[in-house]
């Protein structure tokens, strides 16, 4: 932050107090000096007041600022005026045409100044290195996050656990509208006989009337579904009614 904008007054105590110059003044010229340094922190140009153009009112530039100052301190132009000549003349104050300033005041004016510049520089430089990390470590996380990849993850394939479905009619009926299209097959003959044995398997009853079957009963049902297609294909259905001595048994389902 530039001294103009800070809200305190950087007085070097003790060189305000040794200063040889200052002491040969009055303490009127002290009064006026300590408001005038006042002012000068708050000016565009920090330690320099420049007089205006419509203060110029006669050739005598110090009762030219003298009329100037009045406006900013509570004090008679008479006495503004002999403390900025007695000021001048020691040396306290520099006079250079339409300029009055402070000598140390214009010195750490433009080196803070300086200071705050490169500070701005700095942070400037250190946010865009900060901004090219955050894209270049973002940029990859962000493509990734969109590769078909991760888009084919967000979408498992049906485990083990779930239901299959098995069209073995080709006649299905389509259930349309605006929104969805479903189809629906047509259950076969068997598949109807095994669901009257499904409904009637040990176990089962009681979790079917409660509406409670797990992914274990489903998978129970998948296999003994797999089973009794097996048990009523064409080549078993053929194959004749079986003795009572043969060796293999149809197994019993319910």
């Amino acid at each position: 932050m530039a001294l103009r904008d800070q809200p305190y007054l950087p007085l070097y105590v003790l060189d305000f107090l040794v200063d040889e110059k200052l002491a040969y003044c009055s303490a009127e010229s002290t009064g006026v000096y300590i408001r005038l340094m006042c002012i000068l922190h708050k000016m565009p140009e920090y330690g320099v007041v420049t007089l205006k153009e419509r203060e110029k009112k006669s050739d005598d530039t110090i009762r030219n600022f003298a009329d100037q100052l009045s406006y900013l301190m509570p004090y008679q132009i008479d006495v503004i005026d002999r403390s900025l000549r007695e000021l001048v003349s020691e040396g306290v104050l520099t006079l250079e045409g339409e300029r009055l300033y402070q000598k140390r005041m214009v010195k750490d004016g433009e080196i803070s100044a300086k200071r705050s510049d490169a500070g701005k520089r700095g942070a400037d430089s250190t946010n865009s290195r900060f901004a090219a990390a955050n894209l270049s470590a973002n940029g990859p996380a962000n493509t990734s996050a969109n590769s078909p990849a991760n888009v084919s993850a967000n979408h498992p394939a049906n485990s083990e656990n779930e239901i299959e479905y098995e069209i073995e009619n080709e006649s299905e009926i389509d259930i349309e509208d605006d929104r969805v299209s479903v189809s629906v097959p047509k259950k076969s003959l068997q598949e109807e006989r095994f669901d009257e044995f499904w409904k009637a398997y040990p176990g089962n009853r009681t979790r079917v009337a409660q509406g409670r079957l797990g992914r274990s009963s489903h998978r129970t049902r998948n296999c003994l579904q797999r089973l009794w297609r097996l048990w009523r294909s064409p080549r078993n259905a053929n194959s004749g009614p079986r003795t009572e001595g043969s060796s293999s048994h149809t197994p019993p389902l319910g």
